[in-house]
């Protein structure tokens, strides 16, 4: 239900309809723990094709918190270097 919620959040981001600064201020902490969680599970219905799209829009809104919180780091929101199903990211 979260991830559901997050991916449409991310939609609004996306399109212009819901500024980032407001997201990063009120839950940017929560998009960060929430995506950080489940990104494994994620990357792997994407490889495995089983759901490709699966929330895109969630990723999307996650990167989108962490370069607004790159650029405000009294947010207190950190950058997190991560592994998850081959993939090395730094977000």
């Amino acid at each position: 239900m979260w991830g559901q919620y997050l991916e449409g959040l991310g939609v609004l981001v996306r399109e212009n309809l819901l500024d980032i600064k407001f997201i990063a201020l009120l839950i940017g902490g929560g998009v960060k723990r929430h995506w950080e969680k489940i990104a494994p599970y994620v990357y792997e219905l994407r490889e495995k094709g089983k759901a490709p799209r699966v929330f895109t829009e969630f990723e999307y809104l996650y990167d989108e918190v962490m370069k607004y919180a790159e650029e405000h780091p009294e947010l207190g929101i950190q950058k997190t270097e991560y592994q998850f199903a081959g993939h090395l990211e730094d977000k």
